[in-house]
């Protein structure tokens, strides 16, 4: 992805698996098993997760954050971005600063959006994506 990019987009989770979530995934463009997914859940929490083959079960959790920005609940629509510089990544819920997230190895990565594999369903609407510079 282009340095310094700002991507946003509405999120919705759906089903009735509140740890499931929806978000942004980072991958490295050279080797897609290393990568970043953030989502934000049902329950009002984000997720922080960094895949990577030298990880023993092929990931590890960094960060669970109960966080008063995202709006609880199913099909509860939540505002999400990722501000992208050089390897830095910083990740917004609904227009409130949420976490960053520094690594060489996704520089340059690809941005994506992302559904959590133990969600049912997720939805996007409104997708922009602004130079950041």
């Amino acid at each position: 992805m282009r340095d310094g990019v700002l991507v946003e987009v509405t999120g919705r989770t759906g089903g009735d698996f509140d740890l499931g979530g929806v978000g942004f995934i980072v991958a490295n463009s050279a080797d897609s098993s290393d990568a970043l997914s953030f989502r934000v859940t049902p329950s009002g929490e984000y997720w922080l997760d960094r895949y990577s083959p030298q990880n023993p079960d092929g990931y590890k959790t960094l960060a669970i954050v109960h966080d008063g920005a995202i709006h609880a609940g199913f099909e509860t629509p939540n505002r999400i971005g990722v501000l992208v510089r050089g390897s830095q990544y910083t990740f917004y819920v609904n227009g409130q600063f949420a976490t960053s997230y520094d690594d060489d190895a996704l520089r340059g990565g690809i941005v994506a959006l992302y559904v959590d594999e133990t969600s049912e369903q997720g939805t996007f609407l409104d997708v922009a994506v602004y130079p950041a510079g």
